[in-house]
Order: structure tokens, then C-alpha cells, then sequence
């Protein structure tokens, strides 16, 4: 069967591959299929069986039944080998009458493709989604990181049409590919680590998710050797970048100015592990203001949590020890105070118990965000941090703005530049925790965006 056309009816991919193979079930058994393999340019990465002579079902809800892997040959006689987990999608080809048998279709975390299993790896050449090159940047840009690894950032060769595509749609498509030189050797997961390091600071650049989808393994010949596709979580282009792309600064310099404080700095905020994937959720416009603005606010709740995490004691007032050596003293007193106030046993506990009370001895959030200002060396001001507080409370309380409770009592006009203030502070907090100083654009005036100089 030709399941290409209905597994992909647009053409919409980056590779696609069909032939035969074996698929394994976790039963023991082994049944032969016909396959269509592809990559959507979402990064989707898709697979389909058609088996002519026999029925499976293939039953999520039976681990026995569930499929394990699936190894195969493509018509050019390269082998493929995909792994679990299989998620099921559901699949409805026309059937012709004389076909028996099924079609299944699942989405696959990986699918690997082997040309050849001899050679000698001189580069990996990694997809990459939704970055911008300016106007004015050359074809490519190569830089070095100073660990002794060359990186070339290069337009794909349809790039122009595939950007306008995407200001249309607001869609996911891969426009670039970084080839990383392997000149000391090293192996896939630590190649992936810089991809993944070099991909978020991308998305802080252009404040949308950068991501990665797949990847070359080209050998000395400039031939391609292996490609490897995977399910990576990708999300539509947001066009409200951070760092001007038509700026003078080539994102080389960008990368070159903040590659190693990411690497130093990024444990200590968890940059990798969910802050940075929150912020740039929180900048997409699929979902209502409401929401996007709550996003914002608990982005800075994780920073600031990260920052107390890793400075033990900043959010004390007093040393925890000092606070300890008075805190039965303390609870004491209030339980006199409360019972001279005819309170019962229910509500002085309420009053008194060890985590209320400990709660005495935590600095506000305010305070927090304050000290974080400092520790990153970005100059605040007072009542702007008191705003976004105010913002904050009503959006993590209410479910809304704060201009939408006290309308006409802000300084914003409406809830859409109260959201962009938000953003504004968060991307300077960002900017300033990866050693960020140049230019950026301020967004917190949504018709009017400009240019401003981040110390």
C-alpha cells in the first residue's frame, strides 16, 4: 500500500522513508510490515505499519501486545530501526477491497536511519526550528566555543519561503542547521548537551522555543552517514524577539557574550530543566491573557525559588539557628496572648503551629526579588517591582490583571500592556542572569517596542 499520501497528504516533511522490515511485540512474537516513516516539519516524528495478510491489535492496554521495536530495510537499502515507545494515533486509510490486514500509524521518540556502519565522523548537523537569521546576516555564521569546538549556523536552502510561511502561520518548521565539528572526539551525548545549551540561549535570543530534531552524522567525504529523528516538544514561532535580529550584533557575538555565564549559571536557576521552557511558554499566544500573564508570574516564582534554593539563608531574616533558639519562646507568648483573648484549642493552633510560626522568620517576596536584582546586577526600580507584585497576586489569586480589578487605578491602559510589562521584566531578569549587556528590545509598550541598553 502507498500509505505516504495519507500519513502525510501535504508533503509537509523534513525526511520521509518506506520499505519493509519486522516489528517486535513484547509477546515474543515477530510479524512482517510494510513501513512509511517521516518527519513532519513540526518535528513529528511518524511511523506506519501495513500488514497485507494478518490482523494484529495492537492494544495499549496490553503490555503483551505492545510493540517493542521495529528494525527494517528502506527502499534504497539503508537500515532503520525504531524504538519504544510507540504512541498509537489514530489511522483511517482508504482500504482497497482485496487488501486484508491492518494499518497502524504511532508516533515514535526516535527513528534512526544507518547508510553505512563504517566511517570515520567528522561532523553532526542538527535541525533546527524557528530561528531567524536578520536581514542583513550572512548565509551562515560560524563561531568557536572556547572548549575548542567549531559551530556553523546555516540557512536551509528554501529558508526565505519557509519564513514567510511561518509569519503567516505561526507555525513550526525547521529554518537552520547547526553543524557542530567533532575535533576532540566527543561522543553524541555530550555533542547533544551543546545543542541543547546553544538551543536555549537561541530562544532567549529570538524569545520563542528553538529546538532540535534531528541529526546528521556526516563522515570525512561530506557524506551523510546516519540521520537520527526525535519527538522533541517544539512550539509555534512567537515573533517578539529579545535581541533585535536586525540589530548590528550578529548572534555569534550573542552567544560568544553568554555561552559561559549559561553554563555557570544554569544549574544554580535550573535554566535547562523547566524555567526557560516556562518563559517561553509564557510567551506564546495560543493560549488567554489570563493565563499567559499567570505563566509570567510563576516563571519568576521558580527563579527566585532556584536563587533562595542555592543561597542557603537568604530568605531568612535572621539565621535559622538564631531563630531556632528563640522559637518555643515565641510560640509561648503568642499561646498566652491568644488565650487572654478567649481563642479555642483549634484556633491558637492555627495560630501557632511550627510551620505558621516559622513563616516569621521569611523575608517577603518583594525583598527576595530585590536581592535577586542585586545578585545579578540589574538595576530596579522600586515601584516597578511592587507592580509586577500587584500583577501577580491578582493573577495568582483572582484570575486576573490587576488593571481588570482596579481599572483606571494603573498605569496600564489595558490588560495586554500590563501582560507586556511583565514580559519586559522578565526577559531583562534572563538576559542579565545568563551576563547579558547590550542592546534588547522593551516590549513593555506593546505599539510602540524599542530599542533599549541593558548595563
Amino acid at each position: 500500500m502507498n500509505l505516504s499520501h495519507k500519513v502525510d497528504p501535504y508533503g509537509n516533511k523534513n525526511f520521509s522513508y518506506e520499505g519493509e522490515g519486522i516489528l517486535f511485540t513484547k509477546d515474543g512474537k515477530k510479524h512482517k510490515a510494510e513501513f512509511y516513516a517521516t518527519q513532519l516539519e513540526t518535528g513529528e516524528s511518524l511511523i506506519a505499519f501495513s500488514f497485507s495478510n494478518n490482523y494484529i491489535n495492537f492494544d495499549d492496554s496490553s503490555k503483551e501486545l505492545s510493540i517493542e521495536k521495529f528494525l527494517g530495510t528502506t527502499k534504497e537499502n539503508w537500515d532503520i530501526k525504531a524504538i519504544a515507545p510507540f504512541d498509537a494515533v489514530f489511522f483511517n486509510p482508504e482500504i482497497p477491497s482485496d487488501f486484508f490486514g491492518n494499518c497502524d500509524l504511532f508516533h515514535s521518540r526516535k527513528i534512526e536511519i544507518i547508510k553505512t556502519k563504517k566511517y570515520t565522523l567528522d561532523k553532526y548537523v542538527f535541525g533546527i526550528t524557528n530561528f531567524k537569521f536578520g536581514i542583513t546576516s550572512n548565509h551562515e555564521q560560524k563561531f568557536s566555543l572556547e572548549d575548542g569546538i567549531d559551530v556553523n549556523i546555516k540557512k536551509k536552502n528554501n529558508y526565505s519561503d519557509i519564513i514567510h510561511n511561518l509569519k503567516i502561520s505561526k507555525g513550526i518548521n525547521v529554518t537552520a542547521e547547526i553543524a557542530i565539528e567533532n575535533s576532540n572526539d566527543n561522543g553524541f551525548d555530550d555533542i547533544t548537551k551543546i545543542i541543547d545549551d546553544l538551543c536555549y540561549l537561541l530562544s532567549l535570543a529570538r524569545g520563542t522555543k528553538i529546538q532540535w530534531v534531528y541529526c546528521k552524522e556526516i563522515n570525512k567525504k561530506g557524506d551523510i552517514c546516519k540521520v537520527k529523528h526525535f519527538n522533541h516538544v517544539t512550539k509555534p514561532y512567537v515573533f517578539l524577539e529579545v535581541i533585535d535580529v536586525n540589530s548590528t550584533m550578529l548572534i555569534s557575538e550573542f552567544i560568544d557574550k553568554t555561552y559561559n555565564n549559561y553554563l555557570i549559571r544554569g544549574e544554580e536557576f535550573n535554566l535547562d530543566k523547566g524555567t526557560i521552557d516556562a518563559y517561553l511558554d509564557a510567551r506564546t499566544m495560543h493560549d488567554f491573557l489570563e493565563l499567559r500573564g499567570l505563566k509570567v508570574a510563576i516563571v519568576l516564582e521558580m527563579i527566585v525559588n532556584s536563587f533562595s534554593n542555592n543561597n542557603k539563608g537568604i530568605d531568612n531574616i535572621i539565621s535559622e539557628d538564631m531563630y531556632n533558639s528563640i522559637a518555643e519562646e515565641l510560640k509561648i507568648c503568642f499561646k498566652n496572648k491568644l488565650e487572654d483573648l478567649n481563642l479555642n484549642s483549634n484556633e491558637i493552633q492555627a495560630f501557632t503551629g511550627k510551620n505558621k510560626l516559622k513563616q516569621l522568620n521569611r523575608r517577603s517576596f518583594i525583598s527576595l526579588i530585590k536581592k535577586l536584582f542585586k545578585y545579578i546586577k540589574l538595576d530596579f526600580d522600586y515601584k516597578e517591582i511592587n507592580l509586577f507584585k500587584k500583577s501577580r497576586n491578582h493573577l495568582v489569586h483572582q484570575g486576573k490583571f490587576y488593571s481588570q480589578v482596579n481599572f483606571g487605578g494603573t498605569p496600564f491602559s489595558d490588560p495586554t500592556e500590563e501582560y507586556f510589562f511583565m514580559i519586559n521584566m522578565l526577559d531583562k531578569i534572563l538576559l542579565k542572569i545568563i551576563g547579558y549587556s547590550g542592546e534588547y528590545i522593551d516590549w513593555s509598550t506593546p505599539a510602540n517596542p524599542k530599542k533599549c541598553y541593558l548595563e
